[in-house]
């Protein structure tokens, strides 16, 4: 049996933030940025972590373009320590946001099982609102997709989040 509520028996607060085009327009800039700055696919494991990061208003203020992603840790441990909880309870809302992107020719999954972005048309609407909770969420992705871009590894990322992938 899933563990993934129908539709129906969502909490409205939950049904609206965690939609799956909610969460796929930020997972599709977190794609964009990572690939612009790492030039190559994203690893599927890197895209269960963004959400916790920026759906979550206390972690996402605390994203900054000024810190380094080790500092922005260091400094964040509150944050750091509630991340896996965090984590584990948006893993539907992930799945549920890869699925659609991919059901929409959004995104693709390459022969080693990462993702790239093969089409831009929902960023690009997402771009004209510029204000609001979306365009939060949206620059927050591109900040950690930076971060992370700059990171060593997938398990560096992990490491630093206290977190196992």
């Amino acid at each position: 049996m899933s563990s993934i509520n129908k539709w129906e028996d969502r909490a409205e607060e939950v049904a609206y933030l965690l939609n799956p085009a909610f969460c796929g327009v930020v997972l599709c800039q977190f794609i964009e940025t990572y690939q612009q700055k790492k030039e190559g696919s994203v690893p599927v494991a890197l895209l269960y972590i963004v959400l916790p990061l920026v759906l979550f208003p206390e972690a996402r203020s605390s994203i900054s373009d000024r810190k380094k992603f080790a500092n922005w840790a260091c400094e964040n441990q509150r944050i750091v320590h509630l991340f896996a909880k965090r984590a584990r309870a948006l893993v539907f809302a992930a799945s549920e946001a890869i699925e659609l992107l991919m059901a929409c020719g959004v995104i693709a999954a390459d022969e080693d099982g990462e993702f790239r972005l093969v089409s831009d048309n929902v960023l690009r609407r997402a771009r004209k609102r510029n204000k609001g909770e979306l365009h939060e969420c949206v620059k927050k992705a591109e900040q950690v997709a930076n971060w992370f871009a700059r990171t060593s590894s997938v398990s560096a990322v992990y490491a630093t989040l206290g977190v196992r992938p």
